[in-house]
């Protein structure tokens, strides 16, 4: 039986809806899609950037529900996907024939349903490390500009969990809001959606549009000056008791009684697996939100979206499990070290009984230390205990056997991972420093494991000195150290490395049976951290090799607004499609211009008999299609009736002519149509600047130190310590870097990689960006150089990235007064002519470039 039923059985529908089109979302939705996911986009710091996978399927699948499905509740979407009730909550029906226990069995199953519909609440499984914070910030924006809600509560379990979100919600010194970071809403509409974020109860600013409230769940009740429950008015609220004249105040002034008076409230519930009992306070909290008509929806987030009791979530309806993410490259990959011979039982103490796991640990966490010593990454150890007295043991001994006195932080926990308030504040604050390269720690024991929020990175070696007692626990562990280091689009291999546990290899073996993880299990004796090394210029020793490439300004830019007003019909293509040709017995109407997927599926919609309609179908299919909003819909659809009035077909189109409207509701018009009014939208949005006489210079020596597990080329006439090349398929690159180095003519080199801010903009199917494989110098010509295998040269965006090489190096010429140049090098005509001085093969090669 699947944990998660619903969100197995949703995800083929949702990626089917992706692959029609997304038919049946808002203008608003549309706009948002498109540009989240179709987009390229560069990050403040010059990074690319792009939505993970997880992130596309969860914000889709929600939008699905919503807006195609009309948010249902979980039974009704159970029966419509064909996932029994029983099997939502791991129910199994009696294996007996007796009436009555069968009816006590349905009887269950209609209560806990029942249970989980008095509003739509929808659970999102993803693994740590996989961006649920960076869902919940597109959700608010698709919500907000879509005017579904304009209030969200994002409620956490913990302090830690609370300064881990506020460093992504609240612009501050240390870092800027995700926000204002990631391309979470588009430039045109930025200053529409910019939520005022309200930490715990500070007051709101009332003429703020969109509110995103922040909290630990604590601050919702614990109100009281007592210990007492008598002594809390809020929770006294909670339970339905009258208050008292004196704490009226208290509680109409509380953070809760504020949120109870809202309309549209939004909760995202962090870390849900907090909320498995509706008998929990977190529980009764929202239940209260749900009867006083402020709660719209319900969102939970969590990696294990599980009961203590190991039952999934029933309204799961995303799945995400750890396995993806390792095989995505997300997060690191695992690999399990096994210890030969098992633990002795004979040993004098606990501490002697666990030493092999713990010296196998600091050995490994010593090995990336060495390996990772150039890449400005400082690994951590993280060790878990039992109890605080063996935590306290494991420290003193590895602060006298490995000389680590000062450089171990231990963290008492008790045996539910919560901290002791008195190591509280010492754990919020290695959280937020643990991973900078001048921390001073660099081994963390604790007992149990650091529960949610211990977001750090830096941990690549995990060794478990206590038993598993749930796959919870399992899952929980590796996610102490499952964050990347590095952005996975940098292509960096990471690796956590986890001593085994005798206990823990049930659950291992359990989850890899079930497809949820995807781990290494290998002999310590044979474990190496993948190879990691740091790219950096070296001015000081190779200064002559330095090379100045010019940032210019100008070129293809993407515009927001599209004037249609410019629009001119008569210099647009005709359609060349003729009436007559148009047998309406051996066509239907156009499935685009159908709405749902059950009606386009019809052997043959029905036609529209008026011109006017019809029109206005085309208009908004074409408008929804290429992003624009509803104050397009009349200016472009007068533009649209001329054109088919005068330009689609090679005769008179008549409107009142009903055999002329419905062949102009004909899959072939329709095409065409979509076809001509895309590329004419994207001439008006994508426009061509001209290049400024004002420009910036990059200098090579100033580039940042970028990490690489790429093959590295130690070149001799370029300024940095070495070359990335791709360890496969990169025969051509490394091979042409050799000849650069041995060409008398060039004078200096490199391949414009990673971190190096040079990209030119071009148009195809919208606006990409472009950047060549290197740069080279001779006496009297900088050249601008491509490199591409066999089948290369006839990629369709090659003549539009070729155009935009050559114009910028014309226009660099021009400002500059250094003359630049741009080079296709195909691998058949190098290969063939590698032995050619490098000033014939430019020659060559400017003959060569693709037509």
């Amino acid at each position: 039986m699947p944990a998660y039923p619903l969100a197995d059985a949703l995800l083929p529908k949702v990626l089917e809806w992706r692959q029609a089109g997304y038919p049946g979302v808002t203008e608003v939705t549309r706009e948002l899609l498109g540009f989240w996911f179709e987009s390229e986009h560069y990050l403040p710091n010059g990074r690319p950037f792009r939505f993970w996978t997880c992130q596309q399927e969860a914000i889709e699948t929600l939008i699905y529900l919503s807006e195609v499905k009309g948010r249902p509740k979980i039974g009704a979407l159970a029966n419509e996907l064909g996932v029994d009730n029983g099997e939502l909550f791991g129910l199994r029906p009696p294996q007996v024939t007796q009436l009555k226990l069968i009816q006590e069995w349905m009887e269950k199953v209609t209560r806990q349903v029942n249970a989980y519909d008095p509003f739509p609440k929808y659970a999102f499984r993803m693994a740590t490390g996989s961006g649920k914070t960076m869902v919940m910030a597109m959700t608010m924006a698709w919500l907000y500009l879509n005017g579904y809600s304009s209030n969200f509560l994002v409620l956490c379990p913990n302090l830690i969990v609370l300064e881990r979100l506020l460093l992504g919600f609240r612009d501050s010194e240390e870092s800027a809001s995700i926000f204002s970071a990631f391309p979470i809403v588009p430039p045109a509409r930025r200053a529409e959606f910019h939520p005022q974020v309200i930490v715990q109860d500070e007051t709101e600013n009332e003429a703020s549009p969109a509110l995103l409230y922040v909290t630990n769940i604590q601050q919702l009740y614990d109100k009281g000056n007592g210990n007492g429950p008598g002594d809390n008015p809020v929770q006294r609220y909670l339970q339905g008791l009258e208050p008292t004249p004196e704490e009226q105040a208290a509680i109409y002034n509380s953070l809760l009684y504020r949120l109870a008076q809202k309309q549209d409230l939004v909760i995202f519930n962090d870390e849900a697996h907090h909320v498995h009992d509706p008998e929990l306070l977190w529980a009764q909290i929202i239940d209260l939100l749900h009867q006083d008509g402020a709660l719209k929806l319900q969102l939970d987030f969590s990696a294990t979206p599980k009961t203590p009791e190991g039952k999934s979530f029933p309204h799961t309806v995303y799945n995400y499990p750890l396995k993806r993410a390792i095989d995505d490259g997300i997060v690191k990959g695992v690999t399990v070290a096994t210890l030969e011979g098992a633990r002795s039982a004979l040993a004098d103490t606990w501490l002697e009984g666990y030493r092999p796991e713990i010296d196998e640990g600091v050995r490994q966490w010593q090995a990336f230390r060495e390996r990772l010593a150039d890449a400005e990454a400082k690994p951590v150890l993280f060790i878990m205990t039992d109890s605080t007295r063996h935590a306290d043991e494991v420290t003193r001994y590895l602060e006298t056997r490995y000389d680590l006195a000062g450089r171990v932080l231990t963290i008492h926990t008790n045996r539910e991972g919560d901290i002791y308030k008195y190591d509280l504040e010492l754990a919020r604050q290695a959280a937020r420093q643990i991973d900078r390269p001048d921390n001073p720690y660099d081994v963390i024991v604790s007992v149990l494991m650091l529960k949610e929020g211990w977001d750090v990175k830096n941990v690549n070696v995990i060794v478990p000195l206590r038993k598993a007692d749930s796959p919870i626990l399992v899952e929980q562990t590796l996610g102490r150290g499952l964050r990347r280091v590095f952005p996975p689009e940098l292509g960096v291999d990471e690796e956590l490395v986890v001593i085994e546990h005798p206990r823990f290899r049930l659950f291992w073996e359990a989850e890899i049976r079930e497809g949820d993880l995807n781990i290494r299990m290998v002999s310590a004796r044979h474990v190496r951290p993948p190879e990691t090394l740091t790219i950096r210029p070296l001015p000081k020793e190779r200064g002559q090799y330095d090379i100045v490439i010019p940032i210019l300004r100008g070129g293809i830019i993407l515009g927001w607004m599209v004037d249609v007003g410019q629009i001119d019909v008569t210099s647009m293509p005709a359609g060349g499609l003729q009436l007559s040709n148009i047998d309406l017995t051996l066509v239907a109407r156009s499935r685009a211009l159908v709405g749902g997927r059950e009606e386009r599926e019809e052997r043959r919609a029905p036609f529209i008999n008026l011109y006017q309609l019809v029109l206005a179908d085309i208009t908004k299919l074409i408008v929804t299609e290429n992003g624009l909003t509803g104050s397009y819909y009349a200016p472009l659809g007068r533009v649209i009736d001329r054109y088919i009035k005068t330009r689609l077909f090679d005769e008179p189109f008549d409107p009142l002519n009903r055999e002329h409207v419905y062949k102009l509701q004909t899959d072939g018009p329709v095409e065409r149509l979509r076809e001509v009014f895309k590329a004419e939208i994207e001439k008006q949005a994508i426009r061509e600047v001209p290049y400024s006489p004002v420009y910036d210079e990059h200098r090579l020596s100033q580039t940042k130190p970028w990490p690489t597990s790429q093959a590295i080329y130690e070149a001799r006439k370029a300024i940095f310590s070495g070359q990335p090349y791709p360890r496969q398929g990169g025969a051509l690159e490394e091979a042409f870097m050799r000849y650069l180095d041995d060409q008398p003519a060039v004078l200096a080199w490199s391949k414009v990689f990673g971190p190096i801010p040079f990209r030119v903009a071009y148009s195809h199917n919208g606006v990409h960006y472009y950047t060549p494989d290197f740069v080279a110098v001779t006496e009297e010509v900088n050249y601008l150089i491509e490199t591409k295998g066999e089948g290369f040269g006839r990629m369709e965006d090659v003549p539009a990235k070729k155009e935009v090489a050559i114009k910028w190096c014309e226009n660099a010429t021009r400002i500059t007064g250094r003359r630049w140049e741009y080079r296709f090098v195909l691998d058949e005509v190098f290969r063939t002519h590698s032995g050619m001085p490098f000033e014939g093969l430019m020659a060559l090669a400017v003959a060569r470039l693709p037509a």
